[in-house]
């Protein structure tokens, strides 16, 4: 009776992980279904120079976009209330360690956007 009851045990646990795994896959699917429908077809404009803009950065300090004269530069908008932007965060991160050095990321985050 003691090994049914074990093995019973043993079933419901190993279904409840098998579970959990199935919710964390369909989280993920559904994350990269709403990376795959924000995405947004962007050509590439060659010599063509960005007006140049300033704003304040976390601590204050202010940053212009002629800061980064002559470097690849990836450019951001989002906000806290956005969910498709707080799941383009993570991709963002990833492409940034791939990059290294050759390319900034700047993340512009307002309430008012």
């Amino acid at each position: 009776m003691k090994k049914t009851a074990n093995v019973i045990v043993i079933i419901i646990f190993i279904s409840i992980i098998f579970g959990i795994y199935i919710l964390a896959q369909n989280e993920k699917v559904r994350n990269e279904n709403k990376m795959a429908e924000t995405n947004i077809n962007v050509k590439e404009k060659k010599n063509e120079k960005a007006k140049d803009f300033v704003l304040k950065d976390l601590n204050d300090k202010e940053i212009k976009l002629s800061d980064y004269k002559g470097k690849k530069v990836f450019i951001t908008f989002w906000t806290t209330w956005c969910s498709s932007c707080k799941v383009q965060l993570p991709y963002i991160n990833e492409v940034a360690k791939e990059q290294n050095e050759d390319l900034e990321i700047i993340t512009i985050s307002s309430r008012r956007i």
